[in-house]
């Protein structure tokens, strides 16, 4: 059974003192005003390994595109060499998605401004800094390919991952400069096939597991 991610809790493995659960083996969508969404990107493109469960991730970076998208090995010890998936250069995207509204599917393609990434000051660091304490994960796109046209971004959705801020060694996203690194830990991915605990966004690598979507009372 597959799923829209819209009005319910749905974080992986939690449970609220709901009367009833219901389990499902995938999620198709989400809608950007669900509270377990933020607009930021994990980006996997040519280089399965940022996708991998425990992995720390950027999700928002100063020049996003030279510092984590060209990044060739976990430990950052090698030169950067542009990921051919990214088609293009843009030294404004930051990994924020602050147009994006609606409800987003696997398969689609985001049409975002890059604009240097936090246009209009609307970028939820309080947000982040309460799911940071709190340490209940985030639900972010898993983006596998982008084409960059001018001031505008394609953004191919290749799954959703939940993404754990509250680990050792990582600040408060609010004490952090707007400029820098905002990074994230992978605990699990989901696509419209297969909810895994690792392995790539494609589905084929890992078991299909179960999330427990909590309905609202």
């Amino acid at each position: 059974m597959t799923t829209q991610i819209q009005g319910s809790n749905t974080r992986p493995e939690v449970t609220v003192g709901a009367t009833a659960t219901a389990v499902i083996n995938s999620i198709t969508a989400v809608n950007t005003n669900h509270p377990d969404f933020f607009p930021y990107i994990v980006w996997v493109g040519s280089r399965p390994w940022k996708g991998f469960e425990g992995q720390v991730i950027t999700y928002f970076q100063n020049q996003y595109v030279r510092n984590w998208v060209d990044q060739v090995d976990p430990p950052d010890t090698q030169p950067h060499v542009h990921d051919q998936a990214w088609e293009g250069n843009s030294n404004n995207f930051r990994g924020y998605l602050h147009n994006a509204s609606g409800i987003i599917h696997i398969g689609d393609t985001l049409h975002i401004h890059t604009a240097g990434g936090n246009a209009l000051g609307t970028q939820q660091t309080s947000m982040l800094d309460a799911r940071w304490r709190s340490g209940e994960p985030i639900l972010l796109p898993v983006i596998t390919h982008a084409r960059e046209n001018g001031s505008n971004i394609d953004l191919t959705v290749s799954a959703f991952a939940w993404v754990k801020l509250d680990f050792p060694g990582n600040p408060l996203p609010s004490s952090v400069h707007v400029n820098q690194p905002l990074r994230g830990k992978i605990i699990r991915w989901v696509d419209a096939g297969h909810e895994t605990g690792g392995g790539t966004p494609s589905g084929t690598t890992a078991p299909a597991k179960t999330v427990r979507l909590i309905p609202n009372q």
